[in-house]
């Protein structure tokens, strides 16, 4: 639900722009959805290199359950992060 209502938001904002006549697909936009792309590819390499297969989670304790959740969650965020940074995309406007 939550993706079907930021797809539809995101189709509202981009028809709204070009009935106004803004070029939303720049040239400087499309390099940087590319950056942030990539960005995501490395995150997602991430987490399939490191996350664990499913029996191995199950078997594990909470403890061992929890800390390779967020051991996965903080290395993914990272990896993204310094994506970011490597392909110096600004973080704020």
């Amino acid at each position: 639900a939550t993706s079907l209502s930021a797809l539809l938001n995101s189709y509202l904002l981009y028809f709204y722009l070009r009935k106004e006549s803004i070029d939303v697909f720049s040239q400087s936009n499309k390099v940087l959805f590319f950056k942030v792309f990539l960005s995501i590819l490395a995150m997602g390499i991430t987490v399939l290199l490191t996350v664990n297969p499913i029996d191995y989670f199950y078997s594990g304790t909470i403890f061992e359950r929890v800390s390779n959740l967020l051991l996965t969650i903080s290395l993914a965020g990272i990896v993204y992060f310094l994506a970011l940074k490597s392909f110096r995309v600004r973080l704020t406007s």
